[in-house]
């Protein structure tokens, strides 16, 4: 189970995810969300079910 998802528009979430392994080293149960334009409602419940599960 996922302790932390971070989520946003576009690219940003991963980009905070790979900046916190640089400074922290890699982290357990994190996760990064992107949420894409041209994704609707459907798919980013699914991002963010995926997400939580693993």
């Amino acid at each position: 189970m996922v302790g932390i998802i971070l989520a946003s528009h576009g690219e940003f979430a991963k980009g905070i995810l790979q900046s916190g392994s640089m400074i922290f080293g890699e982290q357990e149960n994190v996760q990064a969300v992107t949420l894409m334009p041209s994704e609707g409602p459907d798919d980013i419940k699914a991002k963010m079910k995926d997400a939580i599960a693993s």
